[in-house]
């Protein structure tokens, strides 16, 4: 009899466990955002020739990314670091009274326009595995971006349009080449005068 007890307790716990874990992500599933369907469109390259043909590192473009997005930061801070072949995004959210870490790793690609894309390549959630949709829609829900930074959650995508930005409201930017791997970034400088 007391073998019995043993076994229907393991299985009454057994099944409570799991009745918990699918409780609990059903429950996490309601609770994160759907992600926004905004497909990107791809815009056609200019004939206008640059002012500036500027080259630069991983190293360089990282402390002036550093020194951009520290204005950005004031809610929810985030990091934004070019690696050896990708660009790690990390911030933190507020689920359920916890700080929950997010980190993204995207794939860099110029688009035909001169924008940067950032395709979405591996993502952890703290020990959870969300799809790429829903965590892109975490990002853009509850990061202050700039607005020339366009989150594209269905696509799992961010284009970075440096051709509309405006910096100083005169400069504005075209990439060139954009690999990491080789470590060569090139960008053209245009002055908007309108």
């Amino acid at each position: 009899m007391i073998k019995n007890k043993w076994k229907v307790a393991f299985v009454v716990l057994a099944v409570t466990v799991v009745i918990a874990v699918i409780a609990l992500f059903i429950s996490l599933r309601s609770i994160l955002p759907e992600a926004e369907e905004v497909p990107y469109t791809e815009s056609e390259r200019t004939n206008e020739q640059g002012l500036v043909e500027i080259h630069s590192t991983k190293a360089q473009l990282n402390e002036l990314i550093l020194e951009a997005t520290s204005e950005f930061q004031e809610e929810t801070p985030y990091t934004v670091e070019l690696l050896s072949d990708t660009v790690e995004f990390q911030s933190t959210f507020r689920l359920l009274g916890q700080s929950i870490p997010i980190t993204i790793n995207f794939d860099p690609e110029v688009a035909a326009n001169g924008d940067l894309l950032l395709q979405a390549d591996s993502l952890s959630f703290g020990f959870l595995t969300i799809p790429s949709e829903q965590a892109m829609q975490l990002v853009k829900s509850h990061t202050e971006l700039p607005d020339w930074i366009v989150v594209h959650p269905s696509d799992s995508l961010i284009e970075v349009q440096l051709t509309n930005a405006r910096f100083d409201d005169l400069y504005s930017f075209r990439v060139i080449d954009f690999d990491l791997a080789r470590d060569e970034i090139q960008v053209e400088m245009f002055i908007n005068r309108d």
